[in-house]
């Protein structure tokens, strides 16, 4: 076992206290590096003995110089090479340094600093704080590999589904009594815009949904969703659609659990409530019922709306919606918009003063995962840049509420 010790001289004295800190992390990273390099080096004399012997075709042709990033900071290693006719040079060392030559806790940093801030921004911290030198292009190349490796995990569960047809998971086979434990789900989905970088188009649309088993208060005016799992991607609906059912399937949604779907309406996520969760109960958001209502009733047709919308069925609402419409003097236009999105989502407005009937929640994490990170100003994207940077920031945002739930989950 060998051991690492550090000696350290100031050789002088400081007026302050932020003079010696800066100082003191100036010679630690210096003696660090130093040890870093001598006990890599050493490794390298090893490793190239061990494939002498096993390899006598190749022969040692000197060594070369690599850059290794660590938590440090940066240093040059010197390694050996060994070369054989045809074939590519072989550097034993490679097996032993992290891949790209940056070290796992650097390219985590990066990635985390890049999935909150703009590229730049995080090249200058990285330089700042560690010492290291990563322009915002290198982290844009990480996040874009590591992006492209979460989303592959994502779509081989949809292939696995949809394709392989292959829908069950250890969680679907309950006792009687944990069936009857089971929580209802909550499931609400929605998009937003952001800017293009695409040739010939100005926007494009961001989908995401959410899966969470209800609502907490923490504090006097603070509520939470709990254990809340988010995904995001850009793509078109039948896609997004089937990735997030297979999203939520391996992240513990089963067969048997009462599932609510919370939408505003629109075409497409009608369409996503059938496709994947046909057996939902539906429930259209009423703050935007009465949005669509309130373009076209006045103020004393909207009191009529908001006193009958809890005490009706859906059936009598669409009713009660219809016959106010009909009685004013408006244009086609008007009316047919209004009439047709209420038939359309009819069987969505069954309304109780007890149950979830908005989606506030989506509302506020669409600006937490999208809009703080995504949606500044002058910022434009790419449809594969910007799916490989949420495809990440997905995963830590849900590492992150996860933890939250089970910390408030254990105070109650």
């Amino acid at each position: 076992m060998d051991t690492i010790s550090i000696q350290l001289k100031v050789e002088r004295e400081f007026d302050n206290f932020n003079s010696f800190e800066s100082c003191l992390i100036v010679e630690v990273r210096r003696a660090v590096l130093e040890m870093v390099k001598q006990y890599i080096e050493k490794m390298d004399i090893q490793f190239s003995r061990i494939f002498e012997q096993d390899h006598p075709d190749y022969r040692y042709n000197g060594k070369t110089s690599c850059k290794l990033r660590t938590y440090f900071g940066s240093v040059w290693i010197n390694r050996h090479r060994y070369r054989r006719a045809g074939h590519k040079d072989i550097y034993p060392l490679a097996s032993f340094l992290p891949e790209s030559g940056m070290s796992r806790m650097v390219a985590d940093l990066a990635i985390d600093l890049g999935t909150e801030l703009p590229y730049g921004r995080s090249s200058r911290l990285l330089e700042r704080f560690l010492g290291i030198k990563l322009s915002g292009k290198g982290i844009w190349h990480l996040i874009q590999r590591e992006g492209r490796k979460e989303r592959e995990i994502h779509d081989r569960e949809r292939r696995r589904i949809f394709e392989e047809a292959r829908d069950e998971y250890s969680h679907d086979y309950q006792t009687p009594i944990e069936q009857r434990l089971q929580p209802p789900v909550y499931i609400e989905v929605d998009g937003t815009m952001v800017s293009s970088r695409e040739k010939g188009e100005d926007r494009f649309e961001i989908k995401n949904g959410i899966m969470y088993s209800c609502i907490q208060q923490i504090g006097k005016h603070r509520w939470r969703l709990m254990n809340k799992q988010s995904y995001t991607e850009v793509e078109n609906s039948e896609i997004f659609s089937e990735r997030f059912y297979a999203f939520c399937r391996k992240r513990g949604l089963n067969w048997r659990q009462p599932v609510t779907f919370i939408s505003d309406g629109a075409g497409w996520l009608r369409s996503t409530a059938n496709y994947v969760f046909p057996l939902a109960e539906k429930c259209l958001d009423l703050y935007h019922l009465k949005k669509a209502c309130s373009k076209v009733l006045n103020d004393d047709e909207m009191e009529i709306i908001n006193w009958t919308v809890y005490d009706q069925s859906a059936e009598e609402l669409v009713g009660k919606i219809q016959n106010l419409v009909r009685s004013k003097n408006l244009s086609i236009k008007d009316q047919t918009e209004l009439l047709t999105y209420v038939s359309q989502n009819r069987d969505s407005m069954n309304y109780s003063r007890e149950d979830r009937n908005g989606s506030g929640g989506i509302e506020k994490n669409i600006g937490i995962h999208i809009g703080r990170r995504c949606k500044r100003q002058g910022m434009s994207w790419s449809r594969k840049g910007i799916n490989n940077l949420l495809a990440l920031r997905s995963k830590k945002l849900n590492q992150m509420w996860s933890e939250t739930s089970r910390r408030y989950k254990n105070c109650r």
